[in-house]
């Protein structure tokens, strides 16, 4: 089923509403994800996922594992991100 017009207003902050029909034709609500693809002058609209931890648990096992060989404890990290903190500050 084609979607003929379907008119939303974007807003001062750049949001919109999606009509009610587009998320029905997509079977979407509320905290659903949409992605905006470009294809040639149109954008295309569709229903998304998104995957945050995509390579994360990965980065986080290799920071572990660099952490414990180099013995880095909390309190430097701590004390790290104190110092940058500062330095930013005094800029």
């Amino acid at each position: 089923m084609a979607v003929t017009a379907q008119v939303s207003k974007i807003t001062a902050k750049g949001q919109t509403t999606v009509p009610r029909l587009v998320r029905d034709l997509l079977h979407v609500g509320a905290s659903d994800y949409l992605v905006w693809e470009q294809r040639g002058d149109a954008i295309v609209v569709r229903p998304g996922t998104i995957q945050p931890t995509d390579g994360f648990d990965e980065l986080a096992a290799q920071t572990e594992r660099r952490f414990k060989r180099e013995r880095v404890t909390a309190q430097d990290i701590n004390d790290a991100v104190t110092g940058a903190r500062r330095k930013r500050k005094s800029k």
